[in-house]
């Protein structure tokens, strides 16, 4: 059973960055082989999302990544992700608009399971899922499993996430408690042997880091 002592520890709420009720985060990217021979490629490339109240009462995530393939230098895989949702106390999670949407090198069979990893991540980032003790929820049409765990005396969790597929897409989301709230330090999504890891930075770090870089600049922090 998940547990997640938001009675204690209090609500999820906002990141380093908040302007209006906007919360920002960015990330390093990293990624494992775990193959016969386990490998690891690191600063692979960035990426940023934003977490943003509407006023309707539903929530949008913005999400823009870039990460060089490791094995093809010349070769890149972007996201670029506008999506809106509502998550109702069932435990349903719904896309109520979606402004954009855009892969490069992404097979279309994936794309599904990057948005709902995406929304998932603006549900912990609300606090919306954290309030929840659920072993499942529906993302529009598809059933997530979510397993849950406390460790350091209380003081981080892990999610491990279950996205259906083929390949089925595995998440997993590394918190840490700041009283009165829980921080994201890092995620990753896994499908097959190959994970990808998206580790939080300081914005200004990865600014000065990618922002002047090609595909970078126009990926990431593109408008």
């Amino acid at each position: 059973m998940v547990v997640f002592l938001v009675a204690v520890l209090g609500t999820v709420v906002a990141g380093p960055l908040q302007a209006q009720g906007e919360v920002w985060e960015a990330y390093e990217i990293n990624a494992q082989y775990r193959g016969g021979v386990k490998k690891g490629f690191d600063e692979l490339g960035c990426a940023v999302a934003g977490f943003l109240p509407q006023p309707d009462g539903s929530r949008e995530v913005v999400f823009h990544a870039c990460v060089r393939d490791p094995e093809h230098r010349r070769k890149f895989y972007g996201i670029r992700l506008k999506l809106a949702y509502t998550f109702d106390p069932k435990g349903q999670v719904k896309t109520v608009s979606e402004k954009y949407a855009w892969f490069d090198n992404f097979e279309p069979q994936h794309q599904d399971q990057i948005k709902d990893m995406i929304i998932l991540l603006g549900t912990i980032k609300d606090g919306s899922l954290l309030q929840s003790a659920f072993k499942e929820i529906l993302i529009n049409a598809t059933s997530v499993k979510i397993t849950g765990r406390t460790g350091s005396a209380g003081k981080s969790m892990e999610l491990d996430i279950e996205r259906p597929g083929d390949p089925r897409l595995e998440g997993k989301f590394f918190l840490k408690a700041a009283n009165p709230v829980w921080n994201l330090t890092k995620f990753r999504m896994k499908r097959g042997k190959i994970s990808v890891s998206f580790v939080t930075n300081p914005l200004a770090q990865i600014q000065s880091e990618y922002q002047t870089k090609e595909p970078f600049a126009r990926v990431v922090f593109g408008r």
